[in-house]
């Protein structure tokens, strides 16, 4: 498979992820943290990052291809804000790549109130990431002076035609010898 074909498939198990985000019971929070998935009755263990957390389960991708399939026994070490957690689970899905997604089983009422501890750490700085993306990217605002904007737009049109003029160069050259 090409890397255009990976690109895509990648695309479609994204898209797939969002459309079920709104089905699910308690939400998930994107992230990026370090794991170690344990294959329970292979003795397996593949190293790998979640994507996003819940309560009930993460999506991890796993550094090395992984085909254990669905309802596989796992079982999941990370750590969120400095807590390390260790929970039980089964596959409930896999790409057959790099993605797998993952239902905690059997999680004490103490090891779950320490998880909405960090979820809620997790959730407050995915909050102010956003809010910082949407002060940058946000479109100028109306007391803007214009000038600002016209000075933007003089200095990008100079950009492009520094890229036509080498192709525009030899032909000139080339019309003088003939």
């Amino acid at each position: 498979m090409g890397p255009a074909e990976t690109m895509e498939s990648a695309k479609v198990v994204e898209e797939l992820a969002a459309r079920q985000q709104d089905h699910r019971a308690v939400p998930r929070y994107g992230m990026d943290e370090e794991a170690h998935l344990l294959l329970v009755e292979h003795g397996s263990t593949f190293a790998c990052r979640i994507v996003d957390l819940s309560l009930n389960g993460c999506r991890v991708r796993i550094e090395e291809r992984f085909c254990a399939g669905a309802r596989v026994h796992v079982e999941l070490s990370f750590r969120v804000r400095g807590l390390a957690f260790r929970f039980s689970g089964v596959t409930q899905w896999t790409d057959g790549r790099h993605l797998a997604g993952i239902r905690f089983m059997n999680v004490t009422s103490r090891r779950r109130d320490d998880l909405v501890e960090a979820l809620s750490d997790v959730k407050e700085e995915n909050d102010r990431k956003a809010e910082e993306l949407a002060g940058r990217v946000a479109p100028p605002s109306e007391a803007e002076p214009i000038e600002q904007v016209r000075k933007q737009a003089k200095l990008e049109t100079p950009r492009q035609s520094l890229v036509q003029a080498p192709a525009q160069a030899p032909v000139q050259s080339l019309e003088r010898m003939i």
